[in-house]
């Protein structure tokens, strides 16, 4: 999975589509959590490390250009974006269960160009007539299409070198002056993090006069309908995260591990994340100016534009 978003990533992050929509996201999810504590081996006192499970929580916003379906052709007002597009809106994430890096004057917003895949369905469509005739038209009435799925990849991007460690005194007050790993997702986490999320929802199929209120869209003489919107989206997420523990060692091995063999290199540097997510419209957030939208959402966030990181870093 690392691999196949390591070859999509790779723009700078930016956003300047018109119409732009927004939507609140939410992931539950399970962790790595280091915990450093002092032990005694063979009488001697050691400072070790080892791995446990936690929850925590990642918030955030995503800004999406409205979808194809709402452009007409020869309509100069719209950008039609087309399958090619790989990479169609910006995320901006944080992690709540994150208290160190505020405390550190660390940026602790990361920003990064999001892939929101989705369709609707829910109206019939015919497929012949008792003659073989194919239909005119390929549904009956786009507004019986009431639900949708949708998928959303993106990478959270590691920390610049001067905010990815933290010194060790941040973990055990007692033994400072070493540096630790220090990522999204917290001690020992470093590069960047990995998330793909899927799930069902809701779409919304609005006339021109509400997609005109919401920022998309204009009416055209003939024409009743012709915007659709994903509303509200509910679902799983996984993800894949690099660890790293404090002087080179990391409380990871592989399952094939054999501890009479210790000379075989067994250790293992990543791990899994998982959970749930969901994705809400944002009616207030997207009827903001596209220009003033991102110091909006950052201000939602409890940060400004110094707190940002990207990859750009």
């Amino acid at each position: 999975m690392k691999k196949f978003f390591a070859t999509l990533l790779t723009i700078v992050v930016s956003c300047s589509f018109a119409g732009n929509i927004v939507y609140d996201y939410k992931a539950s999810i399970k962790r790595l959590e280091p915990v450093y504590s002092v032990k005694k081996i063979n009488k001697a006192s050691y400072v070790t490390d080892a791995y446990k499970t936690v929850s925590d929580t990642i918030i955030g916003y995503l800004v999406v250009p409205a979808c194809a379906t709402c452009v007409d052709d020869g309509d100069p007002n719209f950008t039609e974006f087309t399958d090619d597009d790989e990479w169609l809106g910006v995320g901006y994430f944080i992690r709540k269960g994150d208290k160190l890096s505020k405390k550190l004057k660390y940026p602790f917003i990361a920003k990064t160009a999001i892939n929101p895949y989705a369709a609707m369905f829910g109206a019939y469509t015919p497929m012949t007539n008792g003659d073989g005739a194919a239909p005119s038209k390929p549904y009956a009435d786009v507004r019986a299409n009431k639900y949708a799925w949708m998928s959303l990849a993106f990478a959270i991007p590691a920390k610049a070198k001067a905010y990815s460690t933290v010194d060790s005194g941040n973990a055990l007050k007692k033994f400072p002056g070493d540096e630790i790993p220090y990522g999204f997702l917290g001690f020992d986490n470093q590069n960047k993090v990995y998330v793909d999320n899927a799930g069902f929802g809701t779409v919304k199929v609005l006339s021109f006069s509400e997609a005109a209120e919401t920022g998309f869209c204009s009416s055209k003489p003939g024409k009743d309908w012709s915007c659709q919107m994903v509303n509200t989206i509910a679902g799983s997420t996984v993800g894949v995260a690099d660890y790293q523990g404090p002087c080179g060692v990391t409380p990871m091995w592989d399952v094939c591990y054999d501890a009479a063999n210790e000379v075989v290199d067994y250790t293992v540097n990543e791990s899994t994340i998982h959970g749930t997510w969901t994705l809400k419209y944002n009616k207030a957030l997207s009827s903001v100016a596209d220009d003033q939208k991102e110091a909006e959402i950052l201000k939602k966030l409890g940060g400004t534009s110094a707190d940002v990181y990207t990859d750009a870093e």
